[in-house]
């Protein structure tokens, strides 16, 4: 009998169980040889129990059977192919055999990223899937954020039969990654030249983004009652904002046309501003991803100073006792100037500057001492500030009034540990109440 078949590659080194693996589309060249036999062997390539090549018995002094197998290129449909090479010189015994099993390296077919149900939003942990085919043995899949290799973890995983690899992607979104490529690469582990990609553009969902400004026309430095204002809400949002709120002084606003109120989703419009209208604006835009609201925004609105009281106020003064009189007015930008009039039977005469100070913001006080019965009156107050001069001063009844004759017979009464009670005669001169200390 000959002896059991040898497989030798296209180096003269022999095959034993495997032969490769071999590049995809490359050729194959694989020899079995069968030494001695009497008679010579018959030698056989065989495949899926179909023969694909034989060789007759030749008798030659070498005593070596020789019998090729080539293939000229190696598609897929060789990946994993077992190839058997039988030897056989009588029916009475079953032929020698031995089996070759062909590997293969195989680039990646194709891949994808697989759509997902829900959007991907900034700042929530996502999960994507890429899938690549084809490759043996399984493929690398890498991630890329434009041209630059992502730095977090991937999970992948391969299926039973390692013709497809799925990585797992798991990053939170950033805002600046909006609008830009992410890829998936799949590349093997062995040839070169063989990595193919993928990519989607993301498009992340996100809370609007506000932003709020004056008109830009407007001069915020410069705006005074009776003045058109014009507010413009800027929303950077996706999914677009379904509704846009507005507020004043964190409290919020309703369109009102006949209070001049013009509200809109990306304008706010308030006709012939006053100062009740001055504050802090801001305007909030909402979409199912949450609110967004801008940083507030300070509308100034100039007004020309009014009185703090509204009644004319009653000042008793004593002749030749100093009297001090304050005026207070509301007014944007504070007044730095003011002035003090006293009306009366004489006439209207100004009083000299000299005689009151500044004393605080939006405060006069006015030091008056009266000589004489021609010295009482009515005072008045008057501020100018960058609007212009006060409208309707404020005014005071200066009433002449007299120092009180002391208190008689007083006595203790109801006396305790820590009180005591005082009862006193009123003076003659005393109709008004009076506090005494």
């Amino acid at each position: 009998l000959p002896e059991k078949p040898k497989i030798f590659d296209e180096f003269d080194k022999e095959v034993v169980g495997v032969a490769g693996p071999y590049i995809e589309d490359t050729s194959l060249k694989l020899t079995c040889v069968v030494s001695g036999g009497k008679p010579m062997p018959r030698i056989r390539w065989w495949r899926d129990d179909k023969v694909i090549a034989t060789l007759a018995p030749v008798d030659d002094e070498s005593r070596l059977s020789l019998l090729e197998l080539r293939i000229p290129k190696l598609s897929r449909d060789y990946f994993e192919a077992v190839y058997t090479c039988t030897a056989d010189n009588t029916v009475l015994v079953p032929p020698l055999r031995v089996n070759v099993q062909i590997q293969l390296y195989l680039r990646p077919l194709f891949v994808e990223i697989l759509a997902r149900e829900q959007p991907l939003s900034v700042g929530q942990a996502a999960e994507l899937a890429c899938k690549a085919v084809g490759a043996r043995p399984p493929a690398i899949i890498t991630w890329w954020m434009d041209d630059r290799q992502m730095s977090v973890a991937a999970i992948q995983k391969n299926s039973d039969d390692k013709n497809e690899t799925i990585s797992f992607l798991r990053w939170t979104p950033r805002m600046d990654q909006d609008g830009r490529t992410l890829t998936c690469r799949a590349a093997h582990v062995k040839l070169e030249h063989t990595t193919i990609e993928t990519s989607i553009t993301l498009n992340l969902h996100y809370v609007p983004i506000v932003t709020l400004e004056l008109g830009s026309k407007m001069n915020p430095n410069d705006i005074e009652e009776g003045d058109d204002v014009y507010f413009e809400c800027m929303v950077r949002s996706n999914p677009p904002a379904y509704k846009v709120v507005w507020e004043h002084n964190g409290q919020i606003m309703t369109h009102n046309q006949r209070a001049g109120v013009i509200a809109g989703s990306a304008n706010l419009a308030l006709q012939g501003v006053n100062k009740s209208q001055a504050g802090n604006y801001a305007c909030t835009a909402s979409n199912v991803e949450g609110d967004g609201k801008s940083q507030p925004v300070k509308l100034q609105v100039i007004y020309k100073p009014v009185c703090v009281a509204t009644s004319i106020a009653i000042v008793g003064a004593a002749i030749n006792e100093p009297t001090k009189v304050t005026c207070e007015v509301d007014a944007f930008p504070p007044p730095k100037n003011f002035q003090w009039t006293l009306n009366n039977s004489m006439g209207t005469s100004e009083i000299e500057p000299e005689k009151y100070i500044l004393n605080g913001v939006g405060k006069s006080v006015l030091f008056y001492t009266p000589s004489s019965e021609k010295d009482y009156g009515s005072l008045a107050c008057r501020a100018t500030n960058l609007a212009g001069q006060q409208v309707e001063p404020c005014r005071y009844s200066l009433l002449p009034a007299v120092r009180p004759d002391p208190l008689a017979n007083c006595s203790a009464v109801n006396l305790t540990d820590d009180s005591a009670e005082i009862r006193c005669v009123a003076g003659k001169t005393i109709k008004e109440k009076h506090v005494y200390a």
